[in-house]
């Protein structure tokens, strides 16, 4: 007889959601002790979307394992999506707490302090998820970005050469070095590097909205006008970039 936990690992690979969460409710009932049914009911919630939902099942969770590195984590994301960010850094803290070599803890909770703007805490942060993993992209842009807030420009420019390193497709990344070249007044860099964001993702928002504008300042209306078309026509309507790029276009000709 198929247990409840595998009938709900089938549905999961048809991607049958709802009917694989009923399942793993089923396993936990049946044995209120065993923590895999919850994890794979929360971790379905979270994708779905159903936050609450998801926090009772992480909740009960660590009411068996209070140290699980997996349901603090998921947890404090959730917390943060939800702009309770004082109770995802409480979760975070809680796991790296119980495992200093977390990375994910470290990286997410070096988030939430940017969010809440604790610049310093941030980077400390997101340092020693690096020092633990020295591949982690996400941890380098995001330094790069706390240092540039800072005015850190070497720093961040450093940062954002090896967030690029590591992770070659990072768009963001070279489109965040180039503001830091234009804020350096490296313009022939800083358009280098628009371009290379753009080369990995030709309708990269904040790449074509920063090209417009750099190309419009050095006189190349025709490539400026060309950026931001482009913008305009393939971002959703709500970007912001896209919202800045109409503003500009209706107060300018290109």
């Amino acid at each position: 007889m198929t247990s409840h936990i595998d009938q709900g690992l089938r549905y999961e690979e048809d991607e049958l959601y709802r009917e694989a969460i009923a399942e793993y409710r089923l396993a936990f009932e049946e044995d209120d002790g065993d923590i895999l049914p919850l994890m794979r009911m929360a971790a379905l919630l979270d994708e779905l979307g159903e936050s609450l939902e998801a926090v009772w099942a992480l909740d009960e969770i660590l009411a068996i394992e209070p140290s699980d590195p997996f349901a603090l984590n998921l947890r404090g994301d959730i917390m943060v999506t939800l702009g309770r960010l004082d109770d995802g850094i409480a979760d975070f803290t809680r796991a790296v707490e119980f495992d200093s070599g977390d990375v994910s803890s470290f990286y997410n909770r070096g988030l939430a302090y940017a969010a809440q703007g604790k610049i310093s805490l941030a980077i400390e942060d997101f340092t020693e998820a690096i020092e633990l993993d020295p591949n982690h992209g996400g941890a380098y842009n995001n330094r790069g970005l706390a240092n540039h807030n800072l005015g850190r420009y070497q720093e961040a420019l450093d940062d954002f050469s090896a967030a690029v390193r590591v992770r070659q497709g990072f768009a963001c990344s070279y489109a965040h070095r180039g503001k830091v070249h234009e804020v350096l007044g490296n313009d022939a860099m800083a358009l280098a590097d628009y371009s290379a964001s753009l080369q990995v993702d030709g309708h990269f928002a904040e790449a074509l909205y920063l090209r417009g504008l750099l190309r419009a300042k050095l006189g190349d209306e025709q490539g400026a006008a060309a950026d931001l078309d482009l913008l305009c026509k393939t971002a959703p309507p709500a970007n912001q970039f896209r919202i800045l790029a109409e503003e500009r276009s209706g107060a300018a000709k290109y």
